[in-house]
């Protein structure tokens, strides 16, 4: 549970501080534990992607939670006061939903092939919306590390690609659209 106020904390202190189309870096690192017990320390190279949609607040908040469950990301963190919605710690191998991990990270690769597609994968995710002049401001950030499977070896970096982000906030304007 700390390690999920913690994760909220480095989030929310990135989004808090970006610009449209602009990306801030948190200056903290972020202990998490696995719902294995295992404990990895994330530190984040990358600030939030930030976009903002022609969407009331309102409108893009009760349409967020359903989203992350459209994208195969079950919450496990819902904060309304700060409109943040998000999951810490995911395990993950090869997919997310049905998107295959190396269409959003990039850990690098071996032998020619990413190495996403085959690292034991630990990813968390948080989006949190904000009221805008022109709408409503999507903030995401994503931090991934990875390792390989087939042997013990320390956790590595991944980087996002921002399509998990683009999809988020593009999921965002449409599904509002179709909100009544």
């Amino acid at each position: 549970m700390r390690g999920i106020v913690l994760m909220v904390a480095v989030s929310l202190a990135a989004c808090a501080t970006g610009h449209a189309g602009t990306e801030q870096p948190a200056s903290e690192s972020v202990r998490v534990v696995g719902s294995g017990g295992s404990n990895l320390r994330i530190t984040p190279s990358e600030g939030a992607r930030v976009s903002v949609i022609a969407v009331p607040l309102e409108k893009a908040w009760s349409v967020l939670p359903a989203i992350y469950d459209s994208l195969g990301i079950m919450t496990d963190n819902i904060d309304p006061s700060r409109r943040v919605v998000g999951h810490t710690g995911m395990k993950l191998h090869r997919t997310l939903g049905k998107t295959l991990l190396t269409k959003i990270i990039d850990c690098g690769s071996t032998q020619g092939f990413p190495s996403a597609d085959s690292y034991d994968i630990q990813f968390s995710v948080f989006t949190q919306l904000a009221s805008e002049q022109t709408g409503t401001k999507v903030s995401t950030m994503v931090n991934a590390v990875g390792r390989p499977m087939a042997f013990a070896g320390e956790y590595v970096k991944c980087s996002t690609k921002g399509a998990l982000e683009a999809t988020i906030a593009d999921a965002v304007t449409s599904w509002a659209a179709k909100a009544k």
